[in-house]
């Protein structure tokens, strides 16, 4: 079953970990420094697919500037 338009998709710790190719420790370390906010449901922590995206758009953004060439 599809998620509807309006609803929020969310994502375990060990989807976001393959993702975004990283350890849980990094997870945590998003999560506390509030760069993704999740909620716990029982043992475990959902984090926001749409948050997912935004910060891999930004890393994107970010390996892109940093490897623009600056001496023309």
């Amino acid at each position: 079953m599809e998620p509807q338009d309006d609803e929020e998709v969310f994502l375990t710790t060990k989807q976001v970990m393959g993702i975004l190719n990283c350890s849980r420790q990094y997870i945590s370390k998003l999560r506390n420094t509030g760069k993704l906010s999740s909620y716990r449901r029982g043992n475990e922590y959902l984090l926001s697919a749409n948050e997912v995206k935004a910060l891999i758009s930004r890393k994107t953004t970010i390996v892109k500037l940093s490897g623009a060439n600056t001496h023309g």
